[in-house]
């Protein structure tokens, strides 16, 4: 029995001692673990921080999608430095599913960090106002790389990495040459220029004249004084003047003998007298002026003589008619006792005048004062009291002893009129004053002819027999409307059935197999609550 026992006891032990053995070497299988992620950690977080500064997409992308919206964003300038290699966006949404590609000599890959030299054929490129670098891609220590592949008409193939989103190209822009740097300005020097000469002529003199000068200095140039010159035509001095500053005005009298002469100015300073074409100026004394003799005004005069406003007028006997008359004083004086008369033809008879007096068929007006340039009109009324064969002239005169000779402008204007009858109108038997060119035997007789005599027409006689009255119209008899006809009235028609309701074994098949269904679910859960107990 202890021997049993003892057995049982050594048993336990090397038991408990496995166990401890197990526990200990599981432990240590887990710190070993924990230290390989820590490490793996540490390693991965310090690739990523080195990377990240030269990534143009920080920690890579993994669609097209994703480099899309980037490019739409504008994530690190991604879509300037696609845009400074001539990629557009739908040639970056045309590139091929992510695959695999092997480093070769022949492309570069970009970045925003320098990692190699110029001699290594590293190279800047300014885009956005930031610097990126592009490089042969075989500088770098790794042999392949996943990304995806397009097609620019820019820049011919390229790709872009899935770790940086950077890109991969296989030529770059060429930079733009450096600006050439700026020689230095040379030190300006003092200078003095003539700016200008201005001549302005005193009104009412001849030889009288402002010359008025103006000079400049710069770049610490100063001007003293201005000095005036006048020349004559070989050159000589005739006039000199000067006035202190840059500035100024003088007045100068040139010769009384009329001609050309030449000004000029100089400005005065440590740099010389400086003068220029600007400061050049001629000035012309005109010859004195002729007065002229005066001529001694001479008087003028005009008339004009219409008949009912025109030259010629056909007037009828015993008609009114006007002569209209218009004197005018067209000299540069006034006249005195300037008279106008108007002898009427033997054939007219003067009946009135607007003004002056009518005696013996002679129209007489005298005007005492005539204002030059003034203008006087007359009316005269004339007739004819007979029938006069031709054509009648009237004429009018005006005289004025300041003009010298006979009439000093005469005019006249004509009449004439047609004789004229009284004959009978066939057509209308009535009399009527006609000329005589006018008559025709075929529609006019002789006034007292028998044709022009109206004949009496009887009245037609009374009627004997009177109008009759009218009978009084009968009316109709009122017609007696008829009963209108009682409607019928329908019977109703049964209902026609269309569907047949279902009915039968089918039904009755159907019920029962519902209820059985429902009385197995509840024996199901009845022996379920008795599982449970």
């Amino acid at each position: 029995m202890q021997i049993a026992i003892l057995s049982r006891t050594k048993q336990m032990l090397r038991t408990l001692s496995a166990s401890r053995q197990m526990v200990a070497r599981r432990t240590g299988m887990s710190f070993v673990a924990i230290a390989l992620v820590l490490q793996s950690f540490v390693l991965v977080m310090g690739a990523q921080a080195q990377a990240s500064s030269d990534d143009m997409i920080s920690g890579g992308v993994g669609s097209k999608e994703q480099i899309l919206a980037h490019y739409d964003a504008n994530t690190n300038n991604f879509r300037d430095v696609m845009t400074y290699n001539g990629i557009t966006r739908a040639e970056l949404a045309s590139m091929s599913a992510m695959k695999r590609f092997t480093v070769d000599s022949s492309s570069y890959s970009w970045g925003w960090t320098p990692r190699f030299s110029e001699a290594q054929g590293q190279r800047e490129h300014s885009v956005a106002g930031r610097t990126v670098y592009s490089r042969p891609h075989s500088l770098w220590d790794f042999s392949w790389y996943n990304g995806w592949e397009g097609k620019s008409a820019t820049r011919g193939a390229f790709r872009i990495v899935s770790a940086c989103g950077n890109l991969v190209t296989y030529s770059v822009p060429t930079p733009p040459a450096p600006k050439p740097t700026p020689k230095p300005e040379p030190k300006p020097q003092p200078a003095v220029t003539c700016d200008s000469l201005t001549v302005t002529p005193i009104q009412g003199s001849r030889t009288k004249v402002r010359i008025s000068g103006k000079a400049s200095g710069q770049n610490g140039g100063v001007v003293k004084e201005l000095r005036y010159y006048v020349f004559d035509t070989n050159g000589n001095t005739i006039i000199q003047a000067s006035a202190p500053g840059a500035e100024s005005s003088t007045t100068i009298e040139l010769p009384d003998a009329a001609g050309t002469y030449k000004a000029q100015v100089y400005a005065i300073s440590d740099l010389g007298n400086i003068t220029s074409t600007s400061c050049t100026a001629q000035i012309t004394v005109p010859e004195k002026p002729v007065t002229p003799t005066p001529t001694p005004d001479k008087p003028s005069i005009t008339i004009t003589k219409t008949v009912n406003k025109q030259k010629h007028a056909a007037v009828a006997v015993g008609q009114e008619f006007t002569y209209e008359i218009t004197v005018t004083n067209t000299g540069k004086v006034a006249l005195k006792d300037v008279v106008v008369t108007d002898n009427a033809p033997a054939e007219v008879s003067l009946v009135k005048a607007d003004a002056g007096a009518v005696k013996d068929n002679t129209w007489t007006y005298t005007i005492s004062e005539f204002k030059a340039g003034e203008a006087k009109s007359f009316v005269l009324t004339a007739k004819y009291s007979k029938y006069a064969a031709g054509t009648h002239k009237n004429n009018v005169c005006v005289d004025t002893p300041t003009i010298s000779g006979g009439p000093d402008a005469c005019d006249n204007a004509t009449t004439q009129t047609d004789e004229t009858i009284e004959v009978c109108v066939k057509a209308e038997k009535t009399i009527r004053t006609i000329k005589r060119s006018e008559y025709d035997a075929s529609k006019h007789v002789d006034k007292n002819s028998d044709e022009c005599k109206t004949k009496p027409v009887n009245p037609p006689s009374t009627p004997q027999t009177p109008p009759s009255t009218p009978s009084q119209p009968t009316p109709p008899a009122p017609q007696t409307p008829s009963t209108p006809a009682q409607p019928s009235t329908p019977a109703p028609s049964a209902p026609t059935v269309t569907v047949m309701p279902q009915t039968g074994p089918l039904n009755v098949a159907s019920g029962l197999f519902g209820v059985s269904g429902i009385a197995g679910m509840a024996y199901a859960y009845v022996a379920s609550r008795r599982s449970l107990r």
